[in-house]
């Protein structure tokens, strides 16, 4: 605590401390609130039982504690994109109604990570996991784009596979500038948009009526008081929230606003790219 930068620091160590001392979610909480409001540090940590990936139930989850070096050059770029967030935001393909009548616009930065202990070094980060929270209150969104970390090969076998040999080739030319910006994409728009849709405690009814953008139909169920998504959905709401995340992503890829202010110039997008391939897989 003596080498914070700031008191808001300062209190997530301490809510950490409470939190590690008496096992108490709340206090966990607690030290995020503080994390979530502390932009775009010099240093940038986390740690706690962040992620249930593993976990069947999505009950349990597995420590993850790192600290990262943010790299203010190249988070310049990912400012921007949350500066653009309502021009990209109406591009994704359903309701308003679905949307927060406000984007929380969230820390967003590009991390050199230092030391990392959990089961794995994501392309990105998108937390707190406290659902409530990020609804309400915010979050943060990070990617870590260390020059020595290697290409998420499988997610360019997924994008070879789904995109014509044109736009494959093209691609592979750009495949590290393309796999930052389907990472951001992913994180910013795929997790951090959206939000649940409550009955009305008196009426029990829908408070508004949308179009469900796969059927065409206007849906017919939503949440109650309490329930929570990863309750609802049981095993499969991990994948399916990362199978979100991961589709939107590539969707936005499509458009000008997401890729403009990152070095990609439009004669290479022109070149080999077929502008609707993606749209059509």
């Amino acid at each position: 605590m003596p080498y914070a930068a700031n008191e808001r620091e300062k209190q997530m160590l301490q809510w950490y401390i409470n939190s590690f001392t008496s096992g108490n979610m709340e206090d966990h909480k607690q030290s995020q609130r503080y994390w979530i409001k502390d932009m775009i540090p010099t240093i940038e940590m986390n740690m706690g039982w962040i992620e249930h990936y593993t976990d069947p139930t999505n009950q349990r989850a597995i420590w993850n504690g790192w600290v990262a070096i943010v790299n203010k050059k190249r988070t310049e770029n990912f400012t921007k994109l949350v500066h653009k967030s309502d021009k990209i935001i109406p591009l994704l393909p359903w309701d308003k109604n679905i949307e927060k009548s406000k984007f929380l616009a969230p820390d967003f930065t590009s991390l050199d990570m230092l030391v990392y202990a959990g089961e794995g070094l994501p392309s990105g980060i998108n937390i707190p996991n406290y659902q409530d929270m990020k609804e309400n209150e915010g979050f943060k969104n990070l990617v870590i784009e260390d020059d020595k970390k290697p290409i998420d090969i499988q997610k360019f076998y997924l994008l070879d596979h789904l995109a014509s040999n044109k736009t494959s080739d093209n691609i592979q030319e750009v495949q590290r500038v393309a796999e930052t910006l389907q990472t951001a994409g992913h994180e910013l728009f795929g997790h951090g948009t959206g939000r649940a849709i409550f009955k009305d405690e008196k009426t029990g009814k829908r408070p508004m009526s949308f179009v469900d953008p796969m059927s065409g139909e206007s849906y017919t169920s939503c949440y109650s008081k309490g329930e929570k998504y990863n309750d609802k959905w049981g095993e499969i709401s991990t994948s399916y929230e990362e199978c979100k995340a991961d589709v939107a992503g590539m969707y936005l890829l499509n458009f000008k606003d997401m890729w403009s202010d990152f070095g990609i110039e439009m004669h290479q997008i022109n070149k080999n790219a077929d502008s609707t391939d993606l749209l059509q897989a």
